[in-house]
């Protein structure tokens, strides 16, 4: 399925699979441009605050950090996933969650998962999407979400 267009509630759907299973790089195609450039960012600012030599020798850039999201580098399995991982609640939204598109409008639309306790509780919550690089793509940053 990755590649293909899917409808915004199965990439959403396909971004937390991936995750759980350490695809990380096509969690990675499924965010937005901005939010991968803020992640990237953010990314390259923590790998130099950890090992400033290790960046400056290797004359890490966004685009090196991209090219290492892109590639499911160890490092930011370590540094960036992890931490990403647990912020986002992604093990409850995949396991307990069920993706409906609830709304699609002039290439955003909103992904509503339906969060099912075993306890009989259930709780909405709504996933920002933006029609862009030829899918469906996950609006994180824009959108405040947890990180």
């Amino acid at each position: 399925m990755f590649g293909k267009k899917l409808p915004p509630d199965q990439s959403a759907r396909q971004f937390y699979a991936a995750l759980m299973e350490s695809q990380c790089h096509i969690s990675w195609a499924i965010f937005s441009t901005p939010t991968q450039n803020k992640f990237a960012e953010w990314a390259l600012e923590e790998l130099a605050r950890r090992n400033p030599e290790a960046v400056e020798t290797a004359q890490l850039s966004m685009k090196e950090v991209k090219l290492l999201f892109s590639r499911n580098d160890s490092i930011l399995m370590k540094y960036f996933w992890r931490r990403f991982f647990f912020s986002s609640a992604a093990a409850e939204i995949f396991r307990l969650g069920y993706f409906s598109t609830d709304s699609i409008k002039a290439g955003k639309a909103i992904v509503k998962v339906t969060l099912r306790y075993p306890n009989g509780q259930v709780r909405d919550i709504g996933l920002p999407m933006v029609e862009e690089r030829s899918g469906w793509k996950l609006a994180y940053v824009e959108n405040n979400l947890p990180f």
